[in-house]
């Protein structure tokens, strides 16, 4: 007879092997969340435009849906991927939880980045643009307003097609010239001495060619740039804004290109909506 502080051979193996499922379980979740913010950076960097979801002529919760449909599909293709993988060696109720999870934690992070993405109407009434490129220093206030513009457009009206026409427009002004240089100014810090500096970054650039002419800028300052008409590397391209004399050579096809179009895109990638504004 047993005494009664041995302990149960059969409890003690099912403890290890919980141990070791949860120990598992854990680290697939770890490669999963790494595997899957790699793929979704693939996906939003580098596939063409062309091969992207158009659903223009849905309405917003329409368009919500089928983002959270589409991410389902993704999430439970890789869950199942996870669960092939592991049933063999660790039979169905191990990879059948492993499944589980990773849908569970794949759309809830879905569904966190939508409304965290998208924005939306605070207790105030103001538009609250959080987490957008509106909010970066690196962009000029023209790709700012559009991108706010959009985004207001889609609130109030729920038209998107009037959101691609807003951009459309937009960008016509801007071909137009019908702006002021202020709008298309680029700020940027001096944080370090000018000399710490790569010197092809466009803000030092300009700084240079303003110390130059005899404008102080040392670390601590703030520069305020345009990229202007040219051959060679933007950067080559970037002037002090209180120096240009003639807007005529501020190169509106770099705005149009680097900072509206990927601030309305900005937009699109979230809820899966093109605009083409060519």
């Amino acid at each position: 007879m047993a005494s009664q502080g041995a302990t149960n051979p059969n409890v003690a193996e099912t403890a290890k092997g919980v141990g070791t499922a949860i120990g598992r379980v854990i680290l697939y979740i770890i490669v999963y969340v790494v595997v899957s913010a790699v793929v979704k950076y693939i996906f939003e960097t580098f596939l063409p435009t062309e091969f992207k979801i158009d659903i223009v002529s849905y309405e917003p919760y329409v368009q919500i849906l089928l983002t959270l449909a589409f991410g389902y599909l993704i999430v439970s293709g890789i869950a199942q991927v996870f669960y092939v993988s592991l049933v063999a060696k660790y039979g169905h109720p191990t990879a059948a939880a492993v499944r589980n999870i990773i849908r569970i934690i794949g759309i809830g992070a879905l569904a966190a980045a939508i409304a965290g993405g998208v924005a939306g109407v605070d207790d105030n009434g103001e538009i609250d643009i959080t987490g957008f490129e509106a909010v970066r220093g690196d962009w000029c206030d023209y790709a700012k307003n559009v991108q706010r513009g959009v985004i207001e457009v889609i609130l109030k009206t729920g038209d998107v097609n009037a959101a691609v026409r807003y951009v459309k427009d937009s960008v016509l002004k801007l071909r137009k010239r019908q702006f002021r240089i202020e709008d298309l100014v680029i700020w940027k810090s001096i944080d370090k001495d000018i000399n710490e500096y790569d010197r092809s970054d466009p803000h030092i650039v300009a700084a240079l060619k303003a110390i130059k002419a005899g404008y102080a800028f040392f670390k601590g300052s703030k520069i305020g740039y345009v990229i202007v008409k040219g051959s060679g590397k933007i950067s080559e391209r970037a002037e002090p804004y209180f120096m240009i004399k003639d807007y005529s050579v501020i190169d509106v096809e770099y705005y149009i290109d680097r900072q509206i179009v990927p601030a309305a895109m900005r937009i699109r990638s979230v809820i899966f909506i093109d605009i083409f504004v060519y």
